[in-house]
């Protein structure tokens, strides 16, 4: 696979973020280690890869976890990661000052002073007027936070909790060309739901669905709406670890009446025993689908392309 690392530190945490702009040109998310600590970087392929641009550096008393990367309707890049540190979790917003970002501002939107690790989970979309909806994982909770666009990055509304079954492990999210937000969750058990809120996250359906692939024991998803602008209408792409041995798996959900799963899931040809949650998924204005992960062999990121909505995924062309 095509190799996005950008910059020459060495890529160690396993979590990365992909997302495409209205010229189908892709942006990524990532964690870098400078050699003493792990960094959150960002760069881009609008003419080649770009300089790795920095959005926060690691220390001795902050440790950068999760992080997601969307495109909002300016074609400028907002990232939102989780770190932990020796006093509190914080969950962190950040938007780029360009389309080819060179820095970033960067806003706290959540911490606790409890356990390290206690936000997991950082996912970010913008919906279809600008408006950008943050949600993670905290005490086994999922909560969201939203941005209203035209106000200040630092303004941000009250924090709206849509799970508080304390059992939640994983959180992905997105959002539909009406508006309508959906957050899947993986729980302790190893079982997916999902709430849909057809309000722009105020509120959610009362009980979660169950979103099992094929009885697969569920890890780490990740869900896309199809495209950024919409051309797939009512489809969600979504990918999984399955627990036992780490495979990925890719399948697509039609939105409708009655949520109707493809028939049958496919593995994604790209597995290295350990991916965890390392990979983000896109697709392009043409139908083209992505999927961007970490190696944990050579600490490369590896960008898998499918040309038939996801039955096979071969290597991305150079």
């Amino acid at each position: 696979p095509e190799t996005a690392q950008a910059d020459t530190d060495v890529v160690t945490n396993p979590y990365v973020g992909i997302t495409i702009d209205s010229a189908d040109k892709p942006h990524v998310a990532y964690h870098s280690n400078d050699g003493t600590f792990d960094d959150v970087m960002y760069s881009n392929k609008i003419s080649g890869w770009s300089t790795a641009v920095v959005v926060i550096l690691g220390s001795a008393s902050i440790t950068p976890q999760t992080l997601d990367i969307t495109i909002d309707d300016d074609d400028i890049p907002q990232i939102a990661f989780n770190y932990v540190s020796t006093i509190f979790d914080q969950v962190v917003a950040c938007i780029g000052n360009l389309n080819n970002a060179t820095s970033f501002t960067n806003e706290s939107l959540a911490f606790t002073e409890s356990t390290a690790g206690d936000n997991a989970i950082s996912i970010v979309v913008v919906d279809s007027i600008g408006n950008t909806i943050v949600s993670w994982v905290e005490s086994g909770n999922t909560q969201i936070r939203k941005h209203l666009k035209n106000k200040a990055w630092s303004t941000w509304e009250t924090t709206v909790e849509v799970d508080a079954s304390g059992i939640i492990e994983d959180t992905s999210m997105t959002i539909d060309q009406a508006g309508d937000l959906y957050i899947f969750m993986t729980t302790t058990g190893n079982v997916t739901r999902y709430y849909k809120s057809t309000n722009g996250g105020i509120n959610f359906d009362d009980g979660p669905f169950n979103a099992n692939m094929s009885g697969i024991l569920d890890e780490h998803c990740r869900v896309r709406w199809s495209y950024l602008n919409y051309h797939f209408p009512n489809k969600i792409d979504y990918t999984l670890n399955e627990e036992a041995t780490n495979d990925v798996y890719f399948n697509t959900v039609l939105v409708d009446t009655y949520e109707t799963w493809r028939t049958t899931d496919t593995a994604i040809g790209i597995n290295h025993g350990n991916a965890l949650g390392a990979r983000s998924i896109v697709r392009t204005s043409t139908g083209i689908l992505y999927l961007v992960q970490q190696n944990t062999s050579t600490s490369d990121l590896e960008i898998m392309k499918s040309i038939d909505e996801g039955v096979t995924w071969t290597a991305q062309d150079t």
